[in-house]
């Protein structure tokens, strides 16, 4: 996200919230085509991403799975 300059909220748990650089919808509908599963939630008439931390090898596979995500959406 910080590559991205994507801002996001600091977390003390297991989740990052940021807000969704497209539409969130596709976003969701496209990673679970890749086998990742997020949620969206609107608040403040925007849309909000809420990715769970995993292992260092499961988040490599996020973030490039986002990045080809969020590439194909623009």
């Amino acid at each position: 996200l910080d590559s991205k300059k994507i801002f996001y909220g600091k977390s003390v748990a297991n989740v990052v919230l940021f807000p969704a650089p497209k539409d969130g919808k596709t976003i969701l509908s496209k990673l679970d085509e890749k086998g990742f599963l997020i949620r969206i939630w609107e608040y403040q008439q925007k849309e909000w991403c809420r990715v769970s931390i995993g292992t260092v090898d499961e988040m490599k596979s996020f973030v490039k799975a986002f990045d080809e995500v969020i590439a194909w959406i623009r």
